[in-house]
């Protein structure tokens, strides 16, 4: 037989209350800050923005109400693991205490009860991960505390704004000086760059109208307004090409050219030899002219060449006689 270990049924209840008492006073503990976390996020200020639209602060104040929303979500996931582990731990805890009843029991018959060791699960990295998420949560519902006050001063201060510019008085607009027609404006006949005029002076320069827009110095300070033609010049480049070159008012310049099919004769038809729009030539005693580029005969046929004048018929022998002589 072992040793029979004898243990007072007074400090079983002892240890059995305290064990009780701690842990409901933790659990209390722990409920009593999920309500003032839950009354605080309901306590939270809803700033009424209706009545002052502000365009800028709609989103950020809709980002508020859904971060509420979202807290107030995991508020209620926390309560629902409160209680799971709560009941959990209550479970245990009555385990614990029939456990310890059936131990007393045992030592008051001075018998020796083999029984497993009591098994408690242990749930404090649960509850203070609670806790943590419980402080994270309420320094986020600090932050947005701050950001709604924020917000809430800026949309103050707008419409203190929006009071002292509606408590000012509207200026009367006054109407300006008449203006000029544009036939009383001085338009002078040329501009002399040796020496200065003023801002808003219109003058007549290389075919084209120029205003200054600054105090001139010089050929600075001035712009053309109306830009005309300042020159033009046509050169030949060929017996039918010429070259239009013209020079703006304003400085630009432009070039053209082109080609007149003007007739120039090139003599009789030569076999092989390139002839253009406007070259006239004799082939068979006929005069051609030629309507494009070509180096075919002129009576091939086709639109190359067309007949400008037949040849006509041949004469008559003229008889011969001699002045004077004996009929």
């Amino acid at each position: 037989m072992r040793d029979v270990i004898t243990i007072p049924d007074a400090l079983l209840d002892v240890i059995a209350r305290a064990i009780r008492q701690h842990v409901q006073s933790y659990f209390t503990a722990l409920a009593a800050r999920l309500d003032a976390l839950e009354k605080s996020a309901a306590r939270e200020p809803v700033v009424n923005v209706t009545s002052f639209p502000v365009k800028d602060h709609s989103e950020a104040i809709e980002s508020l109400r859904r971060g509420h929303e979202e807290h107030g979500r995991q508020i209620a996931e926390d309560r629902r693991e409160f209680d799971r582990l709560s009941l959990s731990v209550q479970a245990s805890c009555a385990t614990l205490a029939e456990r310890l009843d059936a131990l007393g029991s045992a030592v008051a018959r001075d018998t020796v009860a083999t029984m497993p060791p009591p098994h408690v699960t242990d749930h404090s990295d649960a509850i203070e991960i609670l806790r943590h998420a419980q402080d994270e949560h309420a320094r986020q519902i600090n932050d947005e505390r701050r950001d709604l006050d924020r917000l809430q001063h800026g949309i103050e201060s707008i419409r203190e704004q929006i009071k002292t510019l509606e408590g000012r008085e509207t200026p009367v607009p006054k109407d300006g000086e008449p203006g000029r027609d544009a036939f009383e404006l001085d338009v002078l006949p040329f501009i002399d760059f040796a020496r200065d005029y003023p801002r808003g002076t219109l003058a007549q320069h290389q075919g084209g109208l120029w205003r200054a827009h600054a105090n001139t110095h010089g050929a600075h300070g001035w712009a053309c307004v109306v830009d005309g033609i300042a020159s033009t010049k046509v050169t030949m480049d060929s017996e039918r090409s010429f070259t239009v070159h013209i020079e703006r008012s304003g400085g630009a310049h432009e070039t053209a050219t082109f080609a007149l099919p003007v007739m120039i004769y090139r003599g009789v038809f030569v076999a092989g030899e390139t002839y253009k729009a406007g070259d006239v030539v004799t082939w068979a005693g006929s005069l051609w002219h030629c309507n494009a580029t070509t180096d075919t005969k002129p009576d091939a046929g086709g639109d190359a060449w067309t007949l400008a004048a037949k040849r006509g018929r041949d004469g008559k022998d003229a008889r011969m006689s001699i002045v004077g002589a004996a009929a």
